[in-house]
């Protein structure tokens, strides 16, 4: 399984990735902390099976916005939210 993690966080990113890390079915991790880094490679043809996002991005837009633009290049790529501000995003 290839599984990318996208957060702003650096910190959230090393410790994901080393969860990741313990989990045999994972084959490739891929960290971003840059969107626009992210969306090059989905463009470039990098298709993920996970994607795990942060919901805040400390931007206009949410992880959640970011979804919507992730799906028209990989469609097939099963998102799973991650955030450090549960109670901010109960729905």
């Amino acid at each position: 399984m290839k599984v990318a993690v996208c957060d702003d966080l650096k910190e959230s990113l090393m410790q994901i990735e080393s969860l990741l890390n313990q989990i045999s079915d994972v084959q490739k991790i891929e960290t971003f902390s840059d969107m626009n880094a992210f969306y090059e490679e989905l463009k470039a043809g990098n298709i993920y099976d996970v994607i795990l996002m942060d919901i805040d991005w400390n931007q206009e837009k949410t992880g959640i916005d970011f979804a919507e633009e992730i799906y028209q290049y990989s469609p097939s790529s099963k998102i799973i939210y991650v955030t450090a501000y549960a109670a901010d995003y109960i729905e």
